[in-house]
C-alpha cells in the first residue's frame, strides 16, 4: 500500500488540529500553494501555543543502540529483537509506541535504517524479544548476525512534541503556527514564511537561531552568543515588533 509523499494544504488547512490522525503517518509533509513546508506531528501532554519551536520525543538511552537482534533472517519485512530492561517508560510497553519511529542497524552486518509499521506491547519489565515489522517492501536484504550486529530503537520525531527546552533533549522539528491541544495531532511548520517568538526585536534579515537563552524562542545571532551551542533556525524578514513578540520570519528548517 503506497501513501502520498505530500499532502496538498489550502490556506488555514495548516491551522487544523485533530485527536484523530486521519490514517497519517507522522512526518508526512504538507504543503500550502505559497510554498510553506509543514509535517504531520503529534503533541504531548502539554498545550502549545503559536509561534514556540518545538523539539520531538527524546530516544530512549537504554534502547537507541546496541540491542541484539534474534535469530535474523532475510527476504522478509520483520525483526526479533531482544529488548533490555531500561529505566523510566521504555515506550515498548505500549502497543505500537514506536509505529512511524526507526530500527537502525548500527554495526555490520546489516548496517539500515526500517521504519517501523508496528509492534505488539512489551509484557514484562525486564528483558524480552518483541517482533517489529516494517513497511510491505521494506525488506531485510543484508544477513544479520544474532549476537553481532546491535541496532537501536527511535521513537519518530515527530511524537511527544514540547516546547524546546533550553537545554535541547530531542530532535528540534519546527514551529507552531496555531494553538495545539495536548495529545492532539497538527501541523508544524519547517520552512517557508512564518511566525515565530523572539527574545529580541531582530532587524532586517537577522540570521535567527536557537540559543537555549528562553524555552522555545528564537534568538538573532550575535557575537554575545558565539561561545553557546546553536541551531540555526532561519532568518528575519524586516525589523521585529519588539522583545518577546512573535514576529514574521523566513524559516528554514528543510
Amino acid at each position: 500500500m503506497s501513501f502520498p509523499v505530500t499532502v496538498g494544504l489550502d490556506n488555514g488547512g495548516e491551522k487544523v488540529t485533530s485527536t484523530d490522525s486521519h490514517g497519517r503517518s507522522l512526518g508526512v509533509r504538507g504543503v500550502t500553494p505559497d510554498g510553506r513546508v509543514f509535517r504531520w506531528a503529534e503533541n504531548g501532554a502539554v498545550a502549545l501555543q503559536a509561534g514556540v519551536l518545538v523539539q520531538g520525543v527524546a530516544a530512549n538511552s537504554s534502547l537507541d543502540a546496541a540491542l541484539n537482534v534474534v535469530a535474523p533472517t532475510t527476504g522478509v519485512t520483520q525483526l526479533s529483537i531482544a529488548v533490555v530492561a531500561s529505566s523510566g517508560d521504555d515506550g515498548v510497553a505500549t502497543k505500537d509506541w514506536y509505529k512511524d519511529g526507526y530500527v537502525t542497524v548500527d554495526t555490520s552486518p546489516g548496517q539500515a535504517i526500517f521504519a517501523i509499521k508496528s509492534h505488539p506491547a512489551k509484557t514484562s519489565t525486564g528483558a524480552e524479544t518483541v517482533v517489529f515489522q516494517f513497511g510491505d517492501n521494506d525488506i531485510i536484504r543484508e544477513a544479520m548476525t544474532s549476537g553481532t550486529t546491535k541496532v537501536g530503537l527511535r521513537p519518530s520525531p515527530y511524537k511527544d512534541t514540547i516546547v524546546a527546552p533550553t537545554t535541547i533533549t530531542g530532535p528540534i522539528i519546527g514551529v507552531v503556527q496555531t494553538a495545539v491541544p495536548a495529545s492532539s495531532f497538527y501541523w508544524v511548520q519547517e520552512s517557508g514564511w512564518a511566525l515565530a517568538n523572539t527574545d529580541v526585536a531582530p532587524a532586517v534579515n537577522t540570521a535567527l537561531i536557537f540559543g537555549g537563552t528562553s524555552a522555545g524562542h528564537l534568538n538573532a545571532r550575535t557575537s554575545a552568543l558565539d561561545d553557546i551551542p546553536e541551531i540555526s533556525i532561519g532568518h528575519s524578514v524586516d525589523a521585529g515588533a519588539g522583545a518577546d513578540k512573535t514576529n514574521f520570519i523566513k524559516l528554514a528548517l528543510s
